[in-house]
């Protein structure tokens, strides 16, 4: 195991036994009403492994699959250039990616496990933002982001093997909701963030405003958060949750990168300070409102965190400068990292399986 700089190893016990076990049950079941998040996986889905794209030597890009303690570490699909922001679909039976972007076009990339094979969706995929790819809550169709005429949302039909043309909207993020009915999207200039219909219709304002808007994400009962900055200044974000029920946004402080645990608990990442370069440590904000708990303390910047399947730990990429980074995790019990060795590879982003 490798241990990230500066990293310290903390015996205090923020989640409580119920509490865990309860999460546990509720990341392999609906989170709330509404949602349609199948409750079993998929024939050929693995179980309780991480998936991340990988750099092996100069220019030699993949990606992989290794289990959490660094164990049966895999080569999935080897591809023409580094791969970004693995998203499983939520049965676990496919891995949707982008790859590329190294002196040519990005592409979006599904592996299906039953086919044991990569193909290519789109050659258009920007390359660099994490809110460019959700999978819909059956896991049959993949909204995305391509990089044409400023940002445009397509949805491919894994099931046709087609895509459809009923998208198409200007936008440079999406995120479909739990419900399966309608997306978050946010407009090209980042101002506002609209929900719509999968066929692009019934468009209506969520969020408006001077500041620029990120990583929009619902929760399983609905509410959406999302980080916003006067600049792209990725220290200066900040988190904010506006509630479907028409309560005033709350404000979260700093923050990036949030993901959404399937009881309501949000994990993110949250700068040390807004200067450039500041270090980066992953945070846990509880469902009911409870002060966000720190869970990383290394001298890393700990970006993009995962939940795991029983929502009891989570992976993240501790980057310790720009040529070295680590696939960690964390155990939210006692907050215990570990960083298992990968084989020389140098990880990039990384997604938990589902089950």
């Amino acid at each position: 195991m490798i241990t990230p700089p500066g990293a310290t190893m903390l015996r205090l016990v923020i989640v409580a036994a119920a509490a865990i076990a309860a999460a546990g049950a509720l990341a392999c079941g609906s989170g709330g009403a509404g949602d349609r998040r199948p409750a079993t996986p998929a024939l050929h889905a693995p179980r309780d492994v991480i998936a991340f794209g990988g750099q092996a030597g100069e220019g030699s890009h993949a990606l992989y699959l290794v289990q959490p303690d660094g164990a049966d570490l895999r080569k999935l699909s080897d591809e023409a250039g580094p791969v970004a922001f693995p998203r499983w679909s939520p049965v676990g039976d496919r891995i949707a990616y982008v790859a590329g972007g190294e002196g040519g076009p990005a592409s979006l990339r599904v592996y299906d496990f039953a086919l044991t094979a990569a193909r290519t969706l789109s050659e258009q995929a920007p390359l660099g933002d994490a809110s460019t790819l959700s999978w819909s809550p059956d896991g049959n169709r993949l909204a995305f982001i391509e990089d044409v005429d400023g940002g445009r949302l397509r949805i491919y039909d894994l099931e046709q093997a087609r895509l459809l043309d009923d998208a198409g909207v200007p936008a440079v993020a999406v995120d479909w909701s739990p419900s399966g009915d309608e997306l978050a999207v946010i407009s090209p200039d980042r101002t506002e963030i609209y929900a719509i219909e999968p066929d692009g219709s019934d468009e209506r304002l969520l969020v408006s405003g001077e500041a620029l808007q990120y990583d929009a994400r619902w929760a399983p009962d609905g509410t959406l958060v999302s980080s916003s900055a006067p600049s792209a200044q990725l220290s200066a974000r900040t988190l904010t949750l506006y509630s479907v029920s028409g309560d005033a946004p709350r404000g979260l402080g700093p923050g990036l990168d949030p993901a959404w645990a399937a009881d309501g608990r949000l994990t993110y990442s949250r700068p040390g300070s807004t200067e450039a370069g500041a270090e980066f440590h992953v945070y846990v904000a509880g469902a009911e409102g409870e002060e966000p708990q720190q869970q990383t303390r290394s001298a890393t910047r700990d970006r993009w965190p995962a939940w795991s399947p029983a929502a009891d730990a989570i992976a993240y990429l501790a980057q310790a400068d720009l040529e070295t980074s680590f696939l960690c995790t964390v155990e939210l019990a006692n907050q215990e990292q570990s960083c298992p060795e990968l084989a020389g590879l140098r990880p990039f982003q990384a997604a938990w399986s589902p089950f």
